[in-house]
């Protein structure tokens, strides 16, 4: 095979002897499935050569060999790592000797503290022990070391998350009214005029009967101070069995002592059905804290404010290459945010009072205690408002960006799992982007901001890396780097670079694996963002040194080449160019919780 980025082999099929004895000459394969060498110098991988063929960006990339190398270095798991000048300096050489082309470099963490001197947040100068010297700048260090050995330099930071919750540290926890406020649901077993609380966590004895349990197994059945009251429910909520502990398939047990047995006994009997209903109860993020990262409400000013306070500081002071927004640019999740400023702005888009929250959606609960939701006439236009928040601030962000420092690019990270995202309102696809997702309609559509951005990093963060790896071990294709690389590079459309980031933690201890995983990751898209330095990375300095052992440069160094992509992509829509459909192959969303 020739040396080269992306050539796929033909594959010529022998002759065939007919039923009648004569030779059939067989046309050579075709199929999307080949093996292609994407990393000159290691042997060629099986790749979905059609689907990965997609898009004048990855056609430009390829013509021209550029390939984005990038490592991240998070802030908090990093800090003996860049905490004096000798160790960014010897830090900066080993990246540039192993072949990697950019740094994304952490300076705003989830717990809202920098690690430069900011006159808007608090220095990071100590984690769990690891101490940063108070007359010692990391970011100033990091600038002048990459910029001296040619490496490009992004810094990442968290937008709206101020706080971190193994720590308690965080200055959002002094904001209550920052704090994003979370619908948390209520359920209870409901019966005529009566109701009594269920428990909300599965296979949980609650010992003094103020809530009723619900077991996925009779060996859960434990914990109780004397034997409990129990009926077992069918999926349906079907009432088929008193007094038993068989669980039905998909069902549940549920049981329960003191008030709570008393009223499953006094309330049900075989044949009747079991409803669960939930109350509506709102907290803020601090209070309900069932993430890492202590999130604030997108759709306050201060919080807005502040984050384009310290977005233009940083890039204005110092000379970094471009800005990476990390994960934290979103919505706490489905439940968030339900608090008084976000209905005022909802009700005000949609012209009149709601019933809250229903009117958007109620929280579901089956008997076995899965979580769903009842949709409400507005929770369509709920999605696409919270979109719409967010693709304003990425706009002005942005923009506060190139202003402060012409020339300088700007980006975001976000798990690949495009079909989740309405979940957390950050529709990072082009707003001309169409598939057969439920959610994109025309108006969810527009909100897409892959057109504000430079480059997009899709956390494809997988221990397959291949598509046909996947068939071969019987999981599903979406769960792999290489169809998470590939869907993002088509929602992106052609509007910014895409670089698939894999994480170095699913290959500890396979540097043949991590080899087939960077070569999956720039087969499927523009080039590979690894992370992240604190996971392992030592023993795999030169699985990077032989993989990227052919130097290339990032496609975002070339100044003018996004605005050729742009400009091609749109000529060829205008003369009606069609491509392959997009393959909705699935995937978790790989959000940092």
């Amino acid at each position: 095979m020739r040396p080269g980025w992306l050539l796929a082999a033909t594959l010529t099929v022998p002759s065939i002897t007919g039923s009648s004895g004569s030779k059939l000459d067989l046309p050579p394969y075709a199929g999307r499935f080949k093996p292609v060498e994407v990393l000159a110098g290691l042997p060629p991988l099986i790749l979905d050569a059609v689907g990965n063929s997609v898009g004048v960006a990855q056609e430009y990339a390829r013509k021209r060999r550029l390939q984005a190398r990038y490592l991240w270095i998070d802030a908090t798991a990093n800090v003996e790592k860049y905490n004096s000048a000798e160790d960014v300096q010897s830090l900066v050489t080993t990246i540039k000797e192993s072949g990697f082309n950019g740094v994304v470099f952490d300076v705003k963490p989830i717990v809202g503290f920098t690690v430069y001197p900011s006159a808007f947040a608090p220095r990071l100068t100590e984690w769990r022990g690891a101490q940063i010297p108070a007359d010692f700048d990391p970011l100033d260090a990091m600038v002048k070391e990459c910029r001296s050995n040619g490496i490009r330099i992004f810094i990442s930071l968290n937008a709206f998350s101020e706080g971190h919750r193994l720590t308690g540290q965080g200055l959002g926890y002094d904001w209550p009214l920052w704090q994003s406020v979370l619908y948390e649901p209520i359920p209870y077993v409901v019966t005529g005029a009566s109701k009594f609380p269920i428990y909300r966590t599965q296979n949980f004895a609650v010992a003094d009967g103020s809530a009723i349990s619900s077991f996925s197994s009779p060996d859960n059945v434990k914990g109780f101070p004397s034997p409990p009251t129990t009926i077992s429910v069918a999926r349906d909520g079907r009432v088929v069995g008193v007094g038993t502990t068989v669980v039905p398939r998909n069902g549940a047990l549920l049981a329960g002592v003191g008030d709570a047995g008393k009223f499953l006994s006094e309330s049900f009997s075989l044949g009747d059905f079991v409803r669960i209903e939930t109350e509506a109860a709102f907290r803020t993020s601090a209070d309900l804290q069932d993430q890492i990262p202590l999130m604030m409400n997108p759709n306050e000013p201060a919080v807005q404010r502040r984050n384009l306070d310290i977005l233009r500081e940083v890039v204005g002071r110092y000379p970094v290459d471009g800005v990476i927004y990390d994960d934290r640019l979103r919505y706490a999740g489905l439940n968030a945010d339900f608090g008084p400023r976000t209905r005022a702005m909802f009700e005000r888009r949609i012209g009149r009072k709601i019933t809250w929250p229903d009117d958007v959606f109620r929280f579901t609960f089956t008997p076995a205690l899965q979580q769903g939701v009842r949709i409400g006439p507005y929770y369509e236009e709920w999605l696409t408002f919270r979109a719409e928040t967010l693709r304003d601030w990425v706009r002005e962000a942005a923009r506060a960006v190139r202003a402060a420092r012409p020339g300088a690019l700007f980006g975001v990270y976000a798990g690949s799992g495009y079909l989740e995202y309405p979940k957390f309102g950050a529709n990072w696809a082009a707003d001309q982007f169409s598939a057969g997702f439920w959610f994109l309609t025309p108006a969810y559509a527009k909100t897409g901001f892959a057109s504000e951005l430079d480059l997009f990093i899709p956390g494809c963060y997988y221990p397959t890396p291949t598509m046909a790896d996947g068939l071969e071990e019987g999981i599903p294709i979406g769960n792999t780097i290489e169809a998470a690389g590939q869907l993002a590079n088509r929602a992106v459309r052609d509007q910014a670079w895409t670089y698939a980031g894999i994480a170095l933690d699913q290959y500890t201890g396979n540097p043949d694996g991590l080899l087939r995983a960077l070569q999956a990751a720039c087969g499927s898209s523009q080039g590979v963002m690894v992370f992240d330095l604190s996971h392992g990375i030592e023993p795999m300095w030169p699985v990077f040194r032989r993989a990227f052992a052919n130097p290339a440069a990032s496609p975002d160094a070339q100044s003018d080449l996004l605005a050729a992509v742009r400009k091609e992509r749109a000529r060829r829509d205008k003369a009606g160019v069609k491509e392959p459909p997009v393959i909705i192959p699935g995937g978790l969303p790989g959000v940092g919780l």
